[in-house]
């Protein structure tokens, strides 16, 4: 009895110690943030160079293989009321704005169709063909409300203003033929773009520089 019990405590401390064994092996040590920022730091010179060579990919791409492209933006407002009746005292009601939500939701499905790219592309006396007018201009609604905002872009400045005011002119003709009435009027004209809207290059190059940061 006594040798067995003798076998028993040692079979116990076996087990016992081949656990300690195993938990040992399986404990992880857990990297803090200051071990990840001493091995940054020991190789700052490859991060800065990295960070270096993206900015400078950046750079040569935005200044010399990124075409310039500018933007000529217009407000269009589409009402529910006449706006060719000028002698009577018109008041607007909930039903009308929700009316004129409707109406303006249509009218952008008009101005995006190939009808109306014909007629802009016969306004320029076809300089541009409906294609490329389908390509350089977006007619969308803001915020489901009665308003329309016109976007133009063009590879000139000059070019994006004179498509953006065909477009801001033409538009309420074009829909007043459609609905027989005069509903869409202009809120804020096209103006000629100063500078490209493509080229950000401090954003560009910044971005470069995290990329070489990351990598």
């Amino acid at each position: 009895t006594k040798n067995k019990l003798c076998d028993n405590i040692k079979k116990t401390c076996k087990l016992t110690g081949d656990a300690v064994l195993i938990e040992k092996s399986n404990t992880v040590k857990a990297i803090s943030v200051k071990d990840i920022l001493t091995v940054l730091s020991a190789k700052w010179y490859l991060i800065a160079l990295c960070a270096l060579i993206g900015a400078s990919i950046m750079f040569i791409k935005v200044q010399f293989f990124t075409v310039d492209v500018y933007r000529s933006d217009g407000i269009l407002v589409v009402s529910n009321v006449d706006n060719s009746v000028k002698d009577e005292v018109v008041k607007f009601t909930a039903s009308d704005m929700d009316s004129s939500r409707s109406l303006c939701t249509s009218c952008i499905e008009l101005l995006n169709s190939r009808g109306f790219y014909e007629r802009v592309s016969k306004e320029l006396d076809g300089k541009l063909t409906p294609v490329q007018v389908s390509n350089m201009i977006a007619v969308s609604g803001r915020n489901e409300t009665d308003v329309m905002d016109v976007k133009v872009v063009s590879v000139s400045a000059k070019g994006a203003y004179e498509l953006a005011d065909c477009v801001m002119k033409t538009a309420p003709a074009y829909i007043q033929e459609i609905y027989n009435k005069d509903v869409v009027r202009s809120a804020a004209a096209a103006y000629t773009p100063e500078a490209p809207s493509s080229k950000s290059l401090s954003s560009n190059v910044l971005v470069g520089f995290l990329c070489g940061v990351v990598v």
